[in-house]
């Protein structure tokens, strides 16, 4: 993409954010994650601090003049309360390696290791169908595919190269589920440009390459108060 292209689109995906508490915990998570990979025979990028989210949607690039229109159609999808879910909860754990699984004869190498939604998939399943009928109705297409299916997740690592043990010595990080969390709202992101991203990345721990555009609030279904007229 050229640099007058670049003014004209941006590269946008929709996520819910962490919760202070659960970021907390998945960011410790990280500082170990980021120590192993700074080892020999690794060469990975860790997910920064302020990166860490669950996305929702990729979007990927979006003229700058339909933003406007997708940032209504995202707050009015969002204005609603969602229905079946009384409160709006997660947890997360325990780590998954991809490509996942090994043959008797060759063992894949890993290329990411995330933290896998262990409560609250269909709340988000739920959100991802919401942000999806917003972006279609705001007329932004989005990218289809089996490599676009929705899995709920939290991107820990991605890796370029790996140690033969490196998928055993992943998985050994986070056996269990790590925290719990509250949603509480889902934001409309910009992925920085390239040239902005090869310039703040390095090996280890990776610097912030995301920016918030807009903001949308949740809201569980109420319930009704014992008694109360129907």
């Amino acid at each position: 993409m050229t640099s007058v292209e670049s003014l004209d689109f941006a590269r946008l995906f929709v996520a819910v954010p962490l919760g202070d508490s659960a970021h907390a915990c998945v960011s410790a998570l990280v500082v170990r994650v980021a120590a192993l990979v700074a080892g020999p025979g690794w060469k990975a990028r860790v997910t920064a601090d302020d990166d860490l989210h669950i996305t929702l949607s990729f979007l990927g690039e979006v003229p700058r003049a339909r933003i406007p229109a997708l940032e209504a159609a995202l707050s009015d999808a969002f204005a609603l309360p969602l229905e079946a879910w009384t409160e709006l909860h997660a947890s997360y754990g325990p780590i998954e390696v991809l490509p996942e699984g090994a043959s008797s004869d060759v063992e894949i190498a890993p290329r990411h290791a995330w933290l896998r939604v262990a409560d609250g998939a269909p709340l988000l399943t739920a959100l991802a169908e919401r942000t999806e009928r917003a972006c279609r109705g705001a007329g932004v297409p989005l990218p289809d595919g089996p490599d676009h299916a929705f899995r709920p997740h939290i991107t820990l690592t991605r890796v370029d190269r790996a140690p033969a043990d490196a998928r055993a010595t992943l998985l050994a990080l986070e056996p269990g589920v790590l925290c719990a969390d509250r949603l509480e709202r889902v934001t409309l992101f910009e992925s920085l440009p390239r040239a902005s991203r090869d310039a703040l990345h390095g090996q280890g721990r990776s610097a912030p390459h995301y920016a918030a555009i807009a903001t949308f609030p949740l809201r569980a279904q109420a319930v009704a108060a014992p008694g109360a007229a129907h």
